[in-house]
């Protein structure tokens, strides 16, 4: 896609310099008495080299953001890995703790518990089973997978 883009900009310069090496020749020749024809050669001359200019700005700020972006990114990448832990460990750590507390409390699985103290991990697989396919838990964020 950027090279297209960079054919397309390098098309539009050539069509310009092009464009304005017309005009110049156009409006050196001395047969144009008629004022409209010189004001819309004028016209067009200033509008073909605004976009020319434009253009080459164009192409001159996209290397700069191109460059700012690559400084940047793994500041991003650093600050949105620390949000995710600040996220996991203030919302979803306690979130867990309570489903984990509610499941235990569960009269069936304290009876299992009692039994046989080792039943611990089997209570909470089958509840994170259970879980996970009730709200079907996403096993990647999409921030993740940004990154």
């Amino acid at each position: 896609m950027s090279q297209q883009i960079e054919q397309i900009d390098n098309a539009l310069i050539t069509a310009c310099i092009t464009f304005l090496a017309a005009y110049v020749l156009i409006f050196s020749l001395d047969k144009t008495e008629n004022i409209y024809f010189g004001f819309a050669v004028v016209s067009s001359t200033v509008f073909i080299a605004s976009c020319l200019l434009l253009t080459l700005y164009g192409k001159f700020r996209e290397s700069i953001r191109k460059s700012i972006f690559n400084q940047q990114k793994d500041k991003w990448a650093k600050d949105l890995e620390s949000d995710l832990d600040r996220m996991d460990n203030e919302l979803v750590a306690p979130l867990l703790m309570k489903v984990m507390e509610m499941t235990l409390e569960k009269k069936d699985n304290k009876e299992m518990l009692i039994k046989n103290p080792e039943n611990l991990n089997l209570i909470l697989g089958n509840e994170w089973e259970n879980w996970s396919k009730d709200l079907k838990f996403p096993r990647k964020l999409f921030a993740e997978n940004q990154v």
